[in-house]
């Protein structure tokens, strides 16, 4: 019994974290680990190699946990707060660029080569992404307003397969929000939704298709554009 325990913790980097204005860089377990600026009551975990997380923000209460080979976790910006991280699989990705601030969300990858990226200056107050499969991209755009409740589902997560010929049914499909777009709160996002640059999706819709650019979109009316050609402000 205590050999089989030595081989699981052999094979598990886990780390707490307490310390706040830490910089370190350092491989453990065959994974690359690079940590700057202000790091408060996180906890990291790694099961697999070469995998690489390198963060460079302001963290609390940020919680990652990665199961898989190969995987990148890359976080920038002003303010991480209540943020969780799980992956599983292989060849994965997820980029926060020098976002404004995101809190109390979460990003779910399981699959293979998923990607998941949010840019420049975007702001999130709470938000569940999940990305499965194979091959899928989330993609947020720069100076986007998310608000809290939102879930944003690139994929049906479990699989549905035609009895006739085992062929996959519902297979994951990206999800593209453009620059400057307006999320409000509790709205839904499936998967291959596109939202065109300065549009405002209002509270409790629910997106399945494309919306055009510098548009009102909302649900209460059968899921259609109210305004079109509008400008939207913090």
């Amino acid at each position: 019994m205590k050999s089989i325990i030595k081989q699981i913790l052999k094979k598990v980097s886990l780390m707490y974290f307490t310390i706040k204005n830490i910089y370190t860089n350092y491989i453990k377990k065959n994974n690359y680990i690079s940590i700057k600026n202000i790091f408060i009551k996180g906890k990291l975990k790694i099961i697999g190699k070469n995998n690489i997380v390198k963060i460079d923000s302001y963290c609390n209460k940020l919680k990652i946990n990665i199961n898989g080979n190969n995987n990148n976790i890359i976080i920038t910006g002003n303010a991480i707060v209540g943020f969780a991280v799980e992956v599983y699989g292989d060849n994965n990705e997820l980029c926060l660029l020098n976002i404004d601030s995101i809190a109390n969300s979460k990003v779910i990858i399981k699959g293979k080569k998923c990607i998941v990226k949010i840019s420049d200056g975007t702001t999130i107050g709470g938000c569940r992404i999940v990305s499965s499969g194979e091959e899928n991209m989330v993609y947020i755009g720069e100076r986007c307003m998310l608000s809290d409740g939102i879930e944003i589902w690139a994929s049906d997560t479990h699989r549905i397969i035609n009895a006739e010929d085992e062929q996959l049914i519902n297979k994951a499909k990206d999800i593209i929000i453009c620059n400057d777009v307006w999320i409000g709160q509790g709205v839904t996002i499936l998967k291959g939704s596109k939202i065109n640059a300065g549009s405002i999706v209002g509270m409790r819709a629910v997106v399945k298709k494309e919306i055009p650019e510098k548009s009102i979109y909302v649900t209460e009316y059968n899921g259609k554009i109210v305004k079109r050609n509008i400008k939207w402000s913090r």
